[in-house]
């Protein structure tokens, strides 16, 4: 009992290094880019940081509950069950992040406009530039929440976030100052790829999955039309709302066609619980 709560307690310890070390380089950005520039560029990041936090929010609530789920398979040596929801789970994430990655990187105008108004159109290009951090940030949640974590390699989780806030340290040093809030922007998205890199390669390299690659590819090939869309869409109508709206409309209609066969087996899995 005694050596079960010294791993329990170890465990623990990590994790809760790994969140504050989570939230310094969260964080550091927006203390960093105040200290350096103006009040101003610190609110236009702050507009950008915030609408994409809004899209992590519910990703992080789908890879958190799956945690007690991935625990439990390999607790009891069901590795088939287990690689199956794994390979559900990236399937969900590709197929919902990289699309709504583009949407916000094609939409940005629109939706800057629509949530702050007129006068925060320096926040378009950081929305823009952190729009990827959404697929990026979602890929790593499931490396830690659905493969470290359940198999207790917390050690890699705190040395992922250790590299990711030494990259937002150097590159806030770097960037922010010559290219204020775009600087930030850039920082925010070089650390969380910094973080999924070491992840992947420690994940890979240890033999604890074998990533998507052609599904990357597949979800990458079939979100390109979403430029064709909106360009189109843009073009014909002037009303930023409207081409927010209808350009949604379309998209959305053209990846429920595109993904019918995901979106099927989505419906069936909720009918079945």
């Amino acid at each position: 009992y005694i050596e079960q709560w010294k791993k329990i307690y170890k465990s623990y310890l990590i994790i809760g290094a790994n969140n504050i070390m989570n939230s310094f380089y969260s964080t550091f950005n927006v203390i960093y880019l105040g200290i350096v520039c103006t009040k101003d560029q610190v609110g236009y990041y702050n507009i950008s940081n915030q609408i994409m936090s809004i899209c992590l929010g519910v990703i992080t609530a789908f890879t958190m509950t799956t945690l007690p789920r991935m625990s439990n398979l390999l607790g009891t040596n069901n590795k088939k069950d287990y690689d199956t929801l794994l390979n559900n789970s990236f399937n969900a994430i590709l197929n919902l992040c990289i699309p709504l990655s583009f949407g916000l990187f094609l939409y940005a105008p629109n939706i800057v406009n629509l949530l702050s108004g007129a006068g925060y159109e320096q926040s378009i290009t950081p929305l823009r530039i952190i729009a990827p951090v959404v697929t990026v940030n979602a890929i790593a949640q499931i490396l830690v929440y659905q493969i470290l974590m359940p198999q207790h390699r917390d050690r890699p989780i705190l040395y992922s976030t250790i590299i990711a806030s030494l990259v937002g340290i150097i590159t806030n040093i770097i960037f922010v100052k010559k290219l204020g809030v775009i600087g930030s922007a850039i920082v925010l998205f070089l650390s969380t790829l910094s973080n999924l890199l070491y992840n992947l390669a420690y994940s890979s390299k240890n033999k604890l999955l074998t990533f998507p690659v052609a599904q990357l590819f597949r979800c990458l090939i079939v979100t390109l039309p979403f430029i064709l869309i909106y360009l189109v869409v843009d073009k014909l109508i002037e009303n930023e709302l409207l081409v927010l709206i209808i350009g949604v409309s379309v998209t959305g209609l053209y990846w429920l066609i595109i993904n019918r066969k995901f979106v099927e087996s989505i419906i069936h899995l909720r009918r079945a619980k």
